[in-house]
């Protein structure tokens, strides 16, 4: 029997591999090629927004559950609340659109109760009495928003596990509210500034555990962060708090109530205040608070059991309450470093409590080593280690304040060494903390405080000519040395601390400065940050400022290449850019003033020429079809609905009076280049389907031969 090929049996041509592959090449880099000189993007709505998307024109109830709103229209609103959402998986997007109310009395621009996965972004609220409220809506998020002019930013009510983050707020008597059993939420890089009213808090919770604040700014508010009512496991780190009217960090413990307060910063609170008060709900209750690298000044810390951490090198943990304490500065009255703790009682009695001291880091191979107080061998009726001494992680308990360290031995400043130990840096003996390498300080700084640590006993020395005139610093401890430095003269200066420690070792670390009559700054002014130049705008000039004389250079390649920018007074500098290619760009300007150097950066793109656009015309469209063009720089700013190159929908739905004529039609060169586009991916396909067939076909007929073959041998 004889058997067909596949080629005989399906009548279908096969276009041989070697025509087909090259070919499905040439096309797939026809493809590519097309793409890169359009320039072709998605734009971001494309990729956020489901097709399916729901239109929303006007106030009213949203309650299909995994729906996606898009707020089309801004709108105004006298009753609460003007959009309420009720459901699951539910995304609500402003596009940055804006919801004005007029402060009626707990109106609410945005009401989200009993659902979960709730999404409210891009929304502009502005005079609402609550401008976001969320009950009993676990598991969502508020974010992005811009809330200005409302009473309450942002409440949370019994809905658990939420994000509020990257909120602009501002003019608001409280910024956002997380309360009863919002457990497990976190509020972290919020803008929360401008705050109205006389007792108003940045963010406030209350009767909520196990949450996070973090990376939040907060400013004139009455308390910038208020707890209450909220037993445990809340963290406080890294917010950054300024200008409070009352005590800016405020929390009210109820019994056995604990907090986390890590890497705080808290600038000009009102001096009858306290930048950190920790206080009890009642008399009767005892709270446990743990403080991590803050930076604290004024505080007041009644019935609290407090541990002062210093990340990496030493620890303090009280073992009795804190009892009506109050100073004026925290960091200097509590002081940790390396091997090293000091609490100042004889100014602060009420500290002066039986604790738990422990350093880390210490070296693990010394013998005869002993516990110091003062520098000296502390009594064994006051120190007693918990630990080895030589353990790394030494671990002792004290019942009265001083300060302490852990004697390791001689140090030797040649080799960097503590004893026999390697590894252990001059910085681990000595350090420099003001001024820091390379600080600036302008005439109005002064008087500036010198500031040197030593982690065991001697004395300090620094001098600003190297060595020609010697000044002793302050010490009530000889650990910590300062010394007032009154104005100095603009210039350039070393920094030079000569330190002899009592075990006869002598040390020496120094550190640049400079005393300027300003502080220098420089200014990108063109391009600016996320620009986008068509081809069309070149030539661009760019723009640089300086606020003292000096010199400029640019880059546009991280600096293998830098090109000096023209100036006619030292202080503005421009440079007129020929054409570049299309791409992405970082233009990083290098500024030169009087030695010191400064930089900045900002991305811009350049793009392909958006196609040519009638506009103008079309019943009083008023030339809404084209692109938006910036006389300034050329850069161009495409509608809301623009779709993609060729596709410039600069109309809205609510509005398709301003894009009626123009602004839809479909130019010529898109539909062009989109056929090409459609062209080449059909040809991609068919050459796929092709090779496949041709494949098959080889397959088939070598199965066909072997079967022949095995024919004849029988």
């Amino acid at each position: 029997m004889k058997h067909k090929s596949y080629r005989e049996a399906s009548g279908l041509s096969v276009v041989p591999l070697y025509y087909s592959i090259p070919l499905l090449i040439v096309c797939i880099s026809a493809f590519l090629i097309l793409i890169f000189l359009f320039n072709v993007e998605i734009p971001q709505v494309m990729l956020s927004v489901p097709a399916n998307a729901i239109n929303v024109s006007s106030c009213g109830t949203l309650n299909q559950n995994n729906a996606y709103y898009l707020l089309n229209a801004s709108l105004t609103f006298t009753n609460s609340p003007c959009i309420q959402i009720t459901g699951s998986n539910i995304t609500f997007d402003g596009q940055s659109n804006v919801i004005r109310g007029n402060n009626v009395n707990g109106a609410a621009a945005l009401y989200a109760s009993f659902g979960s996965n709730i999404t409210v972004r891009m929304v502009n609220i502005t005079s609402a009495f609550t401008a976001i409220y969320l009950n009993s809506a676990r598991n969502s998020s508020v974010v992005s928003n811009n809330i200005n002019g409302s009473v309450v930013a942002v409440r949370l009510e019994v809905s658990p596990q939420t994000r509020v983050g990257q909120n602009q707020i501002t003019n608001t008597s409280a910024g956002i509210q997380v309360m009863s059993s919002s457990d497990y939420s976190l509020i972290e890089q919020n803008t929360i500034i401008s705050g109205v009213g006389s007792y108003g808090s940045g963010i406030g919770l209350s009767n909520v555990n196990y949450s996070t604040v973090r990376q939040n700014i907060i400013s004139n508010f009455f308390n910038a962060i208020k707890i209450w009512e909220s037993w445990g496991g809340n963290t406080i780190i890294n917010n950054t708090l300024s200008n409070s009217a009352g005590s800016s960090v405020l929390i009210d413990l109820p019994d056995n109530g604990n907090v986390v307060l890590q890497r705080n910063n808290v600038f000009n609170t009102n001096t009858s205040y306290y930048d950190l008060e920790i206080v009890p709900s009642s008399d009767n209750n005892v709270g446990f608070a743990e403080l991590i690298d803050n930076s604290f000044g004024s505080y007041k810390i009644n019935s609290t059991f407090v541990t002062f951490v210093n990340s990496g090198n030493s620890r303090i943990n009280f073992t009795q309450q804190l009892m009506n304490v109050n100073g004026s500065n925290l960091n200097n009255d509590v002081r940790l470093g390396f091997n090293y703790a000091s609490v100042d009682s004889i100014l602060r009695s009420s500290l002066n409590k039986s604790a738990v001291i422990t350093f880390y880091g210490l070296p693990t191979n010394i013998t005869n080593s002993t516990i110091l107080r003062d520098g000296a061998l502390c009594p064994v009726n006051l120190c007693t280690n918990l630990t080895s001494l030589s353990a790394g992680t030494v671990i002792f308990n004290v019942t009265s304040w001083t300060n302490y360290s852990i004697d390791i031995g001689n140090y030797s400043a040649g080799n960097g060494t503590i004893g026999n130990t390697p590894n252990n840096s001059l910085n681990s003996i000595m350090s420099i903390n003001e001024p820091d390498s390379g600080d600036l300080y302008t005439v109005l700084d002064f008087p500036v405080v010198f500031d040197v640590n030593l982690s065991i006993n001697g004395t300090v020395k620094f001098s600003l000519n190297n060595g020609v005139t010697n000044t002793t610093m302050n010490t009530t401890d000889s650990r910590l040395f300062n010394y007032n430095q009154s104005l100095l003269a603009i210039g350039n200066y070393t920094f030079t601390a000569y330190a002899n420690l009592t075990n006869g070792t002598r040390l020496s670390d120094s550190v640049n400065f400079r005393v300027v009559d300003i502080t220098p700054t420089i200014e990108i002014n063109e391009p600016g940050s996320g620009e986008r130049y068509t081809l069309s705008a070149f030539p661009v000039t760019f723009d640089v400022s300086l606020n003292l004389n000096g010199a400029v250079n640019f880059s546009l390649d991280g600096g293998e290449t830098n090109t000096t920018m023209n100036t006619t007074n030292n202080r503005q500098f421009t440079y007129t850019q020929d054409e570049l290619s299309i791409g992405n760009y970082t233009f990083t300007a290098y500024g030169t003033i009087n030695g010191t150097r400064l930089d900045d950066s900002v991305n811009f793109r350049v793009v392909n020429n958006p196609p040519s656009s009638p506009g103008g015309g079309g019943g009083g469209g008023g030339g809404g079809g084209g692109p938006i063009i910036n006389s300034n720089n050329s850069n161009i700013s495409h509608g809301s609905g623009n779709a993609g190159p060729g596709f410039n929908l600069t109309g809205s739905s609510n509005n398709p009076g301003s894009a009626a004529s123009g602004g839809s039609k479909i130019q010529v060169r898109s539909v062009v280049y989109w056929l090409i586009i459609a062209v080449v991916s059909a040809m991609i396909v068919i050459l796929i389907i092709l090779i496949i067939r041709a494949l098959r076909t080889r397959l088939i007929e070598r199965d066909s031969t072997s079967f022949r073959i095995a024919s004849n041998l029988r």
